[in-house]
């Protein structure tokens, strides 16, 4: 074992700093990130705000701009 969890999370980020450049190892640390609220629900409610109707408006509106 190489020693406690605090030397083994820094060599790990030393590691993917190595490996992955500061920039990828943030992306690589996001998709662990955990994330808060209730997923499902915030889909249902973003979903039933934004018809197909009222959305391809917001693109014709767009691209007239």
């Amino acid at each position: 074992m190489i020693g406690n969890l605090n030397v083994i999370r820094s060599e790990g980020y030393r590691a993917l700093i190595s490996q992955l450049g500061a920039a990828g190892t943030a992306q690589f640390l996001r998709q662990f990130e955990r994330g808060s609220g209730d997923y499902t629900q915030e889909r249902h409610t973003m979903l039933e705000k934004n018809t197909v109707d009222k959305i391809a408006n917001r693109i014709k509106t767009r691209k007239a701009e």
